[in-house]
């Protein structure tokens, strides 16, 4: 699977609607501090492996409590979408959580292929985790 596209709203650093063309052979984040690097690599990471990666420290320590939505993200929904092109069709993986969403709820994911049906919910994460990606530990590393 080769990444095309992410498309980040009100996620951590993103608070306006973003996309970022990942369809190059290599994608080189370059930045001032603060000004979303790591908020992208940590799209990615809750797109793909949800709660698994809140609270969890990835080395860096000023990272060890990040927050998924930023406290002034106004009133738009948390939505971060992943374009992948998985043999030739492209899957898109979205993983969005309400602006009013409690600490208990439960984020809305779903997974699309091109011309195909859409997963939604405990399906589609399933679906994520018996794909070809790597579980979070490996990814991780």
């Amino acid at each position: 699977m080769t990444p095309l596209t992410l498309e980040v709203q009100a996620f951590r650093g993103w608070r306006a609607p973003a996309s970022i063309d990942l369809s190059a052979p290599i994608t080189l984040l370059v930045g001032e501090n603060r000004s979303g690097k790591s908020s992208t690599t940590n799209a990615i990471e809750w797109c793909l492996y949800g709660s698994l990666v809140e609270k969890k420290s990835p080395g860096l320590e000023e990272r060890a409590d990040w927050e998924v939505r930023p406290r002034d993200a106004g009133e738009g929904d948390t939505v971060v979408t992943l374009v992948l092109d998985d043999d030739g069709g492209t899957l898109e993986i979205s993983r969005l959580r309400p602006a009013d969403a409690k600490g208990r709820n439960p984020d809305r994911v779903s997974v699309r292929r091109e011309g195909g049906s859409t997963l939604e919910g405990d399906e589609a994460e399933r679906w994520i985790h018996a794909s070809a990606l790597p579980p979070w530990e490996d990814y991780r590393r």
